[in-house]
């Protein structure tokens, strides 16, 4: 399962499209990403053909690649929406976003683009401590809570393993050895 979460979001006011504006400039700053990019428009004069323009610099010098571009052409609508995605920008890429109006788009015109990140949720959320019944088959975040257990505190006694929640202290699982002094074979007892 996955999510999208707003990584940049740019608003201008009163802009000027009746030449391609560039409205939005987004920077990544971190690693590869797969974002998606909204762009809406509204108070347009409308009567015409709308174009928004997606580009990617690659580590920000050079050339700015069109990525995506798309037209609308609109009656007697005055807002627009431009939908991107998924788009690969690499860390350092610079990802622009220009919209081309019409000729009486010089005053009023109001834009807003979002750009979005797809991000599973178990890489994004704090996960509820939880650990899989002895035998039983585990979800993901239960396989890491489980080996991380298994190599942060464990203690022995005997021919028995106790291994220990992340409060240091409550039982999460335990397991039985063969032998308490020279153990071969480790298997799970709850």
């Amino acid at each position: 399962m996955a999510y999208l979460t707003q990584i940049d979001t740019q608003t201008s006011t009163d802009v000027n499209l009746a030449t391609v504006l560039l409205v939005s400039t987004f920077t990544n700053t971190t690693r590869i990403r797969e974002v998606f990019v909204n762009v809406f428009a509204d108070q347009l004069a409308g009567g015409g053909a709308y174009i928004c323009t997606v580009k990617v610099q690659r580590a920000g010098a050079g050339t700015a690649y069109t990525i995506k571009s798309e037209s609308r052409t609109l009656s007697a609508e005055t807002e627009v929406g431009f939908a991107f995605g998924p788009i690969t920008i690499n860390a350092t890429d610079v990802l622009t976003v220009y919209l081309l109006g019409q000729a009486g788009d010089t005053t009023t015109p109001d834009v807003i683009v979002d750009v979005n990140e797809e991000l599973p949720t178990e890489l994004s959320t704090v996960a509820t401590e939880a650990y899989a019944a002895d035998g039983a088959a585990a979800t993901p975040v239960q396989l890491l809570y489980m080996i991380w257990a298994m190599l942060a505190e464990a203690n022995a006694s005997g021919t028995t393993i106790t291994v220990k929640k992340i409060d240091g202290s409550t039982t999460a699982m335990t397991f039985t050895i063969d032998s308490a002094t020279a153990p071969a074979t480790i298997t799970r007892a709850s």
